[in-house]
């Protein structure tokens, strides 16, 4: 028998804990107090933001280089803010061809790879660019005079 407690039972997070104890044949009862902790709830990008990083993303390195990932069951704050506001989370690879294997990010031995922050620096900041290009609204001139930061 498989209980679960929570004020949102059938939500996907709930969904997978109740099939992860089944899968061990085991019986549990999760509770999740909602009151005096945030859920995290799933990362979910945004399906326009979605197309318009694989635009900017494919423009700037190639198609090839862009690669979805599997989601995963990692819990992540930014998940908060799509709460909020549409959000697109992606990761940016930092493989280095001197490793033979690289370390995890969560391990004490990851070393970071500084000659792919440049691409991340300019991913984002094209991102924002062309974002803005395609959703500016038209403002009208003042007095004939028309002033356009980008």
């Amino acid at each position: 028998m498989i209980n679960v407690t929570s004020s949102k039972a059938t939500s996907p997070d709930s969904q997978v804990i109740v099939a992860q104890v089944a899968v061990q044949r085991c019986n549990a009862t999760v509770t999740i107090d909602s009151k005096n902790k945030p859920i995290y709830t799933l990362t979910i990008n945004d399906k326009e933001l979605y197309k318009l990083f694989q635009r900017v993303a494919g423009d700037m390195i190639g198609a090839s280089g862009v690669k979805d990932v599997q989601p995963t069951m990692g819990a992540e704050d930014f998940s908060f803010y799509q709460k909020l506001i549409p959000g697109y989370y992606f990761l940016l690879g930092m493989k280095d061809e001197a490793l033979e294997q690289p370390a995890s990010v969560h391990s004490p031995y990851f070393r970071i790879n500084e000659d792919a922050l440049h691409v991340g620096d300019a991913l984002h900041a094209s991102l924002a660019v062309r974002y803005l290009l395609e959703n500016q609204k038209e403002t009208p001139a003042h007095n004939g005079y028309h002033h356009d930061e980008l």
